[in-house]
């Protein structure tokens, strides 16, 4: 009885093992981690999740002055007011070479302005990464 009990258990902390791991990482998964971090201004990591156009890495020294760049944004209430306040995922495109794909994305600013933007992102080494456009 005590080794079915525990077979039991070590079965069920198994299976919340492999659940626990979540879908696996998608361009619609980073492009909604993406602009969670954004939404709570928490740049760095938004900016984590970004590579330049070629699927470069974005370098520390361009990181901290994009962070810098950001946080006196949110200082300005005109800039900020621009800024992403909520968001929703409408659509992913994954291209057919499975490298590259377009991430559909409802904005809405501070200001109330909703726009409708494609989120390009690129595999890099088997990641998923937002394009920063550079």
């Amino acid at each position: 009885m005590k080794k079915l009990i525990f077979g039991l258990i070590l079965a069920i902390g198994a299976m919340l093992a492999l659940t626990a791991c979540g879908e696996k990482e998608s361009p619609k998964t980073v492009t909604k981690a993406y602009y969670e971090a954004l939404i709570k201004q928490d740049f760095k990591t938004a900016l984590s999740y970004c590579c330049k156009k070629d699927g470069v890495a974005l370098e520390e020294k361009d990181v901290d002055t994009l962070v810098a760049m950001l946080n006196e944004k949110t200082k300005d209430e005109k800039q900020k007011a621009n800024m992403v306040e909520k968001y929703e995922i409408l659509d992913e495109k994954i291209a057919e070479d499975g490298k590259t794909a377009v991430v559909t994305v409802k904005t809405t600013s501070f200001a109330g302005e909703e726009k409708t933007v494609e989120t390009n992102c690129t595999l890099v080494e088997d990641k998923w990464m937002v394009n920063s456009g550079k």
